[in-house]
Formats: C-alpha cells, structure tokens, sequence
C-alpha cells in the first residue's frame, strides 16, 4: 500500500497506522504511577481493551506536620487519590474557588513539602483562563501550570487536576470537550506520588442527553463513586463548602 495515496487526514497517526495494518503491543505496567492510580485506570479504561495495566509504585509525599483542617487531609501520605469537592456552580471557564483551593494546596507542597514546579507539583487545567488566574495568583509556580494537552507526556510528583467549569448549562455546551475521558485520563495519570482532583459537586449531576456525550462522562462519575464515605473532612473555606474525600480503589493482580 502507498502512504502517499491513502492518507487519512482525519485519523490520528495512531489509527492511521492501525489502519495500515501496523502491529501493537500494549504496554500493561507504570513505573510512574502510583499503584492505586493504576488500579482506578484498570478497572475504568485498560480493562476494556483487556491489557492487565498495573503498578508497584507505592512511593508517598512524605508525611507534613503542622497542617490543619482540609489541607493536613488533602496532603496526608496514607491517601494516595483525594477529590476536593466543592459547592461553586457559576464558573465557566475561570474558577476562583478552585483557584484558592490550589494557591493553598501549593504553597503548602512548596514550604513543607519542597515540591517545585520543575519536578514537583504540576497543576493541569482544562482552559487557558484557568491557567491564567492561577498563574496570576502563583506567579513563582507559573511553570507548574498548563493545559491538559500540553502536559501530555510530563510527569510530577504532585498533580492538582482542575476541573474549573462547574456552571451546568455551560457545562452542557462543552461537554464533549470536558468530559472527554482520553484528557481526563492524561490528567490523571501524571502524578509519581499523589493525585489531588478539585471539582464541583454540580459537574457529577450532569447528565448529557446526547448518549456518546453521557457515555464519555462516565469515567467522572466512576471517579465519584469511587469516594470513600463519610468525608475525611467537611467545611467552610474562603466562602465556599468543601469536601476533601479519599478515593479508593480496589487494586487489581494482573495475573488473576
């Protein structure tokens, strides 16, 4: 078969190639990830495609002293997957519930925990107002903050996904861009130690009428499910109400 003559420009080079009949071997094992990131992975996207992906890393951010509240829970070692739920439902493309949520989160990983943002703390966002503001609020971390596209092959030891858009109807409009479970895979699968996921709580209550669109939000909804009950803490802070919940995860053998 000539390339030249058979293009597909709508493909992805890795369709394409699929197309041309290239062989593939998928890759079941993370040297990054943490295990029980891993084992969420599995169950919810390799185990579709029948790959036994897993993970032995169970390195953690050391333990912190002298936190209280919302962020000793946040940041605590034994709780790999944390989602910081939150009750804002007017953001669009800009969060500044989130945005405080973050600033606190890392200044905390930068003094006690001497995370950088070279190696240390990354923090993706889905859109480049969100990037903005949290660069304006962070401006000696500005390089910690980026696009889930241009994160795409990075790696950190901390990772602070923000979901930003918690307002429904605009939720709704961009729903095949926000639910989109390929981007919030990258997302999520680029810490070494420890995932931290803000999001409201009004994102997990939509239901797209469109079924691919309600489909492609599935993997949100099994990340909310997957939350340990009763919180590890519940309150106030900088006028809006958090949860900080512990996701959990049923590690999988991949020889089972």
């Amino acid at each position: 078969m000539n390339i030249l003559t058979s293009q597909r420009p709508h493909l992805s080079l890795f369709a394409y190639l699929l197309e041309l009949g290239f062989a593939r071997t998928a890759l079941d094992e993370s040297f990054r990830l943490p295990a029980e990131v891993a084992a969420f992975l599995q169950r919810h996207i390799y185990a579709q495609d029948g790959i036994a992906f897993h993970s032995e890393n169970r390195q953690r951010l050391p333990a912190v002293q002298g936190l209280d509240g919302w962020l000793r829970h946040a940041l605590a070692p034994e709780h790999p997957m944390i989602l910081i739920e939150h009750n804002d439902d007017s953001s669009q493309q800009a969060n500044t519930c989130e945005a405080a949520v973050i600033e606190a989160l890392a200044q905390a990983a930068v003094a006690q925990l001497g995370l950088d943002a070279r190696t240390g703390l990354g923090i993706v966002v889905p859109h480049r107002a969100q990037k903005a503001l949290l660069q304006a609020r962070l401006p000696h971390l500005a390089g910690a903050v980026d696009t889930v596209e241009r994160f795409q092959g990075g790696e950190r030891d901390l990772i602070i996904v923000s979901s930003t858009v918690s307002d429904l109807a605009y939720a709704q409009s961009e729903s095949d861009f926000l639910l989109e479970p390929r981007r919030l895979t990258v997302a999520v699968s680029r810490p070494k130690r420890k995932l931290i996921v803000l999001a409201s709580q009004a994102l997990f209550t939509l239901m797209p009428a469109d079924l691919d669109d309600y489909e492609r939000g599935a993997l949100w909804k099994q990340l909310r499910h997957a939350c340990a009950s009763p919180p590890l803490w519940t309150g106030a802070y900088g006028g809006y109400w958090l949860r900080v919940l512990a996701i959990q995860t049923t590690e999988i053998s991949p020889f089972k």
